[in-house]
């Protein structure tokens, strides 16, 4: 309107005209974020699901990684099929703890989702490998799997599902719990 004064924020997106506006995957992402919190996706109904779990594969050293989705450092993520992965043996005297990690490589060089086996430390008292906490690095633990040096097969009962934790969240709604509290107040007051 006439005598209107406008402060630019952030919006869009708009078609380009002579190549004046210019998109970044960033840009893309950005609306997901206030709808969607990352984490490996249940049921619709919000109960957990089989989506990218960790199972035995009953054939010797390999497990299964189910196919799936989550949402990993803002970023999609698709397991389209089972994947197996086959876990390296024991060769110490000591237990170790494997893990299967959920990965999006937000880097330059990488710019890509990844299924990760990180192999543990044999030790006395076994504990998992770290998790990357790296800004353009994020991941989530799938699954822990004991390795005894005795191991020759991975049963079910070796591995231990880590969705559903703090290191592996659920996505279970697509829009966050709104607070009403101030609108509460405010129609308290009235």
């Amino acid at each position: 309107m006439t005598g209107d004064v406008k402060y630019e924020v952030d919006a869009g997106f708009f078609d380009a005209v002579e190549n004046d506006r210019l998109y970044s995957a960033e840009d893309m992402n950005r609306p997901y974020k206030k709808l969607i919190s990352n984490g490996v996706f249940a049921t619709p109904s919000g109960e957990a699901s089989d989506y990218l779990q960790v199972l035995t594969a009953e054939d010797g050293m390999n497990v299964i990684v189910s196919a799936g989705y989550a949402l990993i450092g803002d970023k999609w993520f698709e397991n389209p099929s089972d994947l197996m992965i086959t876990l390296t043996q024991n060769s110490e005297v000591l237990t170790r703890i494997d893990s299967i990690v959920a990965q999006v490589d937000k880097t330059q060089a990488g710019r890509a989702g990844n299924i990760v086996y990180r192999k543990g430390t044999a030790s006395s008292n076994p504990v998992h490998p770290d998790i990357n906490t790296e800004e353009d690095i994020a991941e989530f633990r799938l699954a822990d799997i004991r390795i005894s040096p005795s191991c020759v097969e991975i049963t079910q009962s070796l591995i231990t599902d880590c969705r559903g934790s703090d290191e592996c969240p659920w996505v279970t709604s697509l829009i966050y719990q709104v607070d009403t509290s101030t609108l509460y107040a405010q129609w308290q007051a009235a």
